[in-house]
């Protein structure tokens, strides 16, 4: 009798586990590094081009390990596939010394893009019959 009030005490009393943040990261697996072999992962919707400062606006979810949902303008690296404002792309974020920058781009039902594989003028860029041309950052 005693050793089942101590489980039932040791147990949260019977109402189910306590939540501890650090064993939910534990058991939720590894925290990405940051790196392009182990990069932050995000999906969103752009919501602005910031051309001249090589930058897009993107209204995110939670991006686990990194940042909490917001939309925030975010640091492109040169080369990535051009995006259009309302498309719903899949992002990967590399730590840098100072700071980060998105480094891929994938959009919903599209091909992914690295940084640098992108070529000017290559076809798809702009599709005849279009009101407006993707926009490079």
């Amino acid at each position: 009798m005693v050793v089942l009030i101590f489980l039932t005490v040791s147990c949260g009393g019977g109402q189910g586990p306590a939540s501890d943040p650090e064993l939910e990261a534990v058991a939720a697996g590894p925290i990405p590094e940051g790196t392009r072999e182990d990069p932050f992962v995000g999906t969103g919707t752009v919501t602005e081009i910031q051309a001249d400062a090589g930058t897009l606006v993107i209204d995110h979810s939670d991006i686990p390990g990194f940042m909490g949902a917001m939309a925030m303008p975010y640091p492109v690296a040169e080369g990535v596939e051009p995006v259009e404002v309302g498309d719903e792309i899949t992002f990967r974020i590399e730590v840098l010394g100072e700071g980060y920058r998105i480094f891929t781009i994938e959009k919903e039902g599209g091909e992914e893009s690295d940084e640098g594989e992108h070529e000017e003028g290559e076809e798809g860029d702009h599709e005849e019959g279009d009101d407006e041309p993707a926009t490079s950052v």
